[in-house]
């Protein structure tokens, strides 16, 4: 385990731990579970004009910050941040040396040229004009394996298969700590402290994380990667199932919210099997449900018959958040043309319409 407090995280040593691993003979190819974790400041530049391959969301690089950034180095040069490009290209580096069990944690900020935002305690994990990137550092770095198979979208390009990111906020909003300690941090260790953690996903641990609410801006962790499906920190074991629904109760009610509507081709008398966890084949039990409301967005799910009198049986999750539940179709009422858009914005808008 290698560790970088406070003065110890220089960019040159932040940089130099994510080589070590490559070579060290104590991780073992497809076999070891890696984790990066990165508590602290992050910020954003204006991409470098000599990366023509890469693409980046409104011209902005995303980078991290080094507890040097802005200062003079050895050799008279400001120090700048880490972009993602150079994160990204080792731990692809990584992945191809030790394999693709690889987890990346940033508790920062990804979006530092907005304004720094603070009240009643609560501060924003970013830097306000961060020293712009040049051509200067990285060298040593060979971008050009990456160009073309695969394109920059920030720290949480979509489709990564060299690692799973966990990000405390999206890249257009604020990562906060309070009191010295970050939201998202303290709440995917109260996740992980929860019985039966051993059977969270990536997925669903981003499902079961509480963020306190924060007066300035909300904070939206998310998860990415091609493999946010495992495990946690476990590439062997049996994955959770592309085919489940987030759904929840609240209290003693007797029915679930699902979380997708008649935009995701649910009709009322559809039938889900609900489980407590989206690992379906370790599943400690079912019950049959049978969609009662449609909304545009939702479903009000309502168990069948018998399944009535299993609600109580079910595990009980932590409920801070709610007793969460997957739901995994098993009859449908009628045959549906399904149109699949990405832009949630647009598909919400054609709704009201």
């Amino acid at each position: 385990m290698k560790r970088l407090i406070d003065s110890h995280a220089t960019r040159t040593a932040i940089l130099a731990v994510l080589r070590f691993f490559q070579t060290d003979s104590a991780v073992e190819k497809d076999k070891s579970a890696i984790i990066v974790f990165f508590a602290g400041h992050g910020a954003s530049s204006t991409v470098l004009s000599h990366w023509p391959a890469w693409s980046a969301s409104g011209g902005k690089v995303e980078q991290l910050c080094s507890v040097d950034i802005g200062e003079m180095n050895d050799n008279g040069m400001l120090i700048e941040g880490i972009p993602d490009y150079t994160i990204r290209v080792l731990l692809d580096e990584l992945s191809q040396a030790k394999g693709d069990n690889i987890t990346l944690i940033l508790d920062c900020c990804h979006s530092g040229g907005m304004n720094r935002a603070a009240a009643q305690g609560w501060v924003a994990r970013s830097i306000d004009n961060p020293p712009p990137l040049s051509d200067s550092f990285d060298l040593d770095i060979d971008y050009s394996q990456n160009r073309g198979a695969h394109v920059a979208q920030g720290f949480s390009g979509t489709g990564r298969d060299s690692h799973i990111i966990l990000a405390a906020c999206s890249r257009n909003q604020f990562a906060y700590e309070k009191q010295g300690h970050g939201l998202f941090t303290t709440a995917v260790l109260g996740a992980l402290s929860q019985p039966a953690s051993e059977q969270l996903t990536y997925a669903s641990l981003i499902h079961r994380l509480v963020i306190p609410y924060c007066p300035v801006a909300p904070q939206t962790p998310h998860c990415d990667g091609t493999f946010r499906r495992r495990r946690l920190f476990d590439s062997w074991s049996p994955e959770g199932d592309a085919d489940v629904i987030l759904c929840h109760r609240e209290g003693t009610a007797t029915s679930f919210t699902l979380e997708a509507g008649a935009m995701h081709g649910v009709a009322v008398g559809n039938q889900y099997a609900i489980f407590d966890t989206d690992i379906v084949e370790e599943s400690s039990g079912h019950l049959t449900a049978t969609v009662q409301r449609v909304d545009a967005f939702t479903s009000v799910l309502v168990p069948s018959g018998a399944s009535h009198g299993q609600l109580d049986s079910l595990p009980h999750s932590d409920g801070s958040v709610g007793e969460l539940r997957y739901a995994r179709l098993r009859k449908e009422t009628s045959v549906l043309l399904r149109v699949y858009c990405s832009d949630k914005e647009y598909t919400q808008s054609l709704w009201r319409v």
